[in-house]
């Protein structure tokens, strides 16, 4: 049998690993969530009715129409099935980030002193551009 000429380091198995199963979370989250919102278990903020003209609306019409929240506004609609989908959206936003921490307590186990400061810098920049510090985005 021929010996692969690379092989994965096991940090890389290891993300791999907690990458697949953060995800896999996620979207079963995601499914159940759109169920609840579907089978109007969990009512929604926007009736299902009104979607169809509300989406033709501008942005601001569509808040003042609808109620719709705005920035983190979401997090007090969690109790609505149109609203809820957001807590699995956020999630997996924030999968790659706690994958990074797994890496990270690796690193710092095996004193890998520049995978740990690689690790912190790549940490600190997610942090960054979720905090939105620069005023950069949309």
């Amino acid at each position: 049998m021929e010996k692969k000429k690379y092989q994965n380091l096991h940090e890389q198995q290891d993300y791999g690993v907690l990458l697949e199963r953060l995800v896999n979370v996620g979207m079963i989250f995601l499914v159940v969530a759109f169920a609840l919102y579907m089978t109007g278990v969990l009512p929604p903020l926007v009736p299902i009715e009104d979607l169809p003209q509300a989406w033709t609306l501008p942005l601001n019409d569509f808040i003042a129409q609808t109620g719709a929240p705005t920035g983190w506004g979401w997090l007090d609609h969690l109790a609505t099935g149109d609203y809820l989908n957001f807590a699995g959206i956020a999630f997996l936003a924030t999968v790659t980030g706690i994958c990074y921490v797994g890496l990270l307590i690796g690193f710092i186990r095996d004193g890998k002193k520049l995978y740990i400061y690689i690790a912190l810098i790549e940490i600190g920049l997610m942090l960054l551009a979720a905090a939105n510090i620069t005023g950069g985005g949309h």
